[in-house]
């Protein structure tokens, strides 16, 4: 990769992001990319590029948070999400505000080719900090179909103060395709 700096600029920051995992999955009733976090990063940036149910379209992608391994399944979410959508007839708006849920929403709806998958971004800061609860933000595009394409943006808080050491991605009662899981670290 290549990076063009302006006359008297210097190289920094680069260094300092450092891919952990490069990875996908099949056919899988779940994700968990976990065990990653450590204290050599402050920031992990989660990229999901071609993310889409497995036999139904029109059905949601999800994710809960992981400590010690094992899945925050509580009801300590809350997220407020904010969205559009485009098609043919038109347009409008996608919102979804829930408080004390069991999981994070990711997507309104997804599809169920690679034609019609979608990316999701997933930023974590401090995710083994003890002391405040945890804060996620992601953003995602994808179409329900090929005439629907759809945007949103969100932010998510798990209540609880416990150290994080992953993320459970899932669908709606059925499996789920990525064809490229990239966690990166992002030193201060």
């Amino acid at each position: 990769d290549t990076v063009t700096l302006g006359s008297g600029a210097t190289q920094t920051g680069f260094s300092n992001t450092v891919k952990l995992v490069d990875t996908s999955a099949s056919d899988a009733s779940s994700v968990d990319v976990d065990g990653f976090f450590t204290s050599d990063y402050d920031t992990y940036i989660l990229y999901l590029h071609g993310i889409y149910n497995e036999t139904t379209a029109s059905n949601a992608i999800y994710a809960r948070l992981k400590t010690g391994g094992s899945n925050i399944t509580s009801s300590t979410y809350s997220e407020a999400t904010k969205g559009r959508y485009a098609e043919a007839a038109g347009g409008g708006d996608l919102h979804w505000d829930e408080f004390n849920t069991d999981r994070f929403r990711l997507t309104y709806n997804n599809g169920n080719t690679l034609a019609t998958s979608g990316f999701i971004q997933i930023t974590f800061s401090n995710p083994l900090d003890t002391s405040t609860p945890k804060k996620i933000t992601w953003i995602e595009a994808g179409n329900l179909n090929t005439t629907q394409f759809e945007f949103v943006a969100g932010g998510g808080l798990d209540s609880g103060t416990a150290a994080l050491s992953g993320i459970n991605i899932y669908g709606n009662s059925q499996n789920i395709n990525i064809q490229k899981i990239l966690l990166y670290g992002i030193r201060s």
